[in-house]
C-alpha cells in the first residue's frame, strides 16, 4: 500500500511540540513534504532531524502566525520550497502555561495574546494560503479547535476556550 499523502506538501504551524509535532511525524510517514512552522526553531530543527532520519522531506520555518508578515513568509516560503501546497494545517496556539482561572481574573492582556494567536494567527495563514489553493484549483484545510469551548468548565480557561470557539466559527 503506498502513502496517502505521498507527493502532497503539507504546512503544519505550531509543529515543534504536542499535536503539531505528531501531526508532523504522521504526514512525513505517509509521504507528505513538509514546512513546519514554529516559534521554538531549535525544539522544530529536532522534530525535522528525526523526519529526515527515517527518509522524510521537512524544513523549519521560524514565524509569529499573529503577524501578517510571518504568514505571508509562510506561503512565500513553501512555494519556494516545493513549488505548491496541498493541506495547511493550523494547529498553532497558546495553551501551554493557562492557569485555571475564575472568569473574571482573565487580564486584558492574556486574553488578547490569546486571541491574538489562536484566532487571528489562524486566520491569518487561510488568508496567505488560500490564494494559493484557489490558483491550484485544490488544497485542504485542517483548523484545530477544540471541544473545551463547549463545556461547562470551559468558563475556567474562558480566552482559550472562547478563542476555539472562535476557530469553529471561522471553520
Amino acid at each position: 500500500m503506498s502513502p496517502v499523502l505521498r507527493d502532497k506538501v503539507a504546512i503544519i504551524t505550531g509543529a515543534s511540540r504536542g499535536i503539531g509535532r505528531a501531526f508532523a511525524l504522521r504526514f512525513a510517514e505517509e509521504g507528505a513534504r513538509l514546512l513546519l512552522t514554529t516559534t521554538n526553531p531549535e525544539r522544530a530543527e529536532g522534530t525535522v532531524k528525526e523526519i529526515k532520519a527515517k527518509g522524510g522531506e521537512a524544513v523549519a520555518v521560524e514565524a509569529d502566525i499573529s503577524q501578517e508578515s510571518a504568514t505571508q513568509n509562510i506561503a512565500d516560503k513553501v512555494m519556494e520550497y516545493y513549488g505548491k501546497v496541498d493541506i495547511l494545517v493550523n494547529n498553532a496556539a497558546i495553551w501551554y502555561g493557562i492557569n485555571i482561572t475564575p472568569w473574571d481574573a482573565w487580564t486584558i492582556e492574556e486574553w488578547d495574546q490569546i486571541f491574538t494567536v489562536n484566532v487571528r494567527g489562524t486566520w491569518l495563514c487561510c488568508k496567505a494560503v488560500v490564494p494559493l489553493m484557489v490558483k491550484q484549483g485544490r488544497g485542504k484545510i485542517i483548523n484545530m479547535a477544540s471541544n473545551v469551548a463547549r463545556v461547562p468548565a470551559a468558563q475556567l480557561f474562558l480566552p482559550y476556550s472562547c478563542a476555539k470557539g472562535a476557530i469553529y466559527t471561522l471553520t
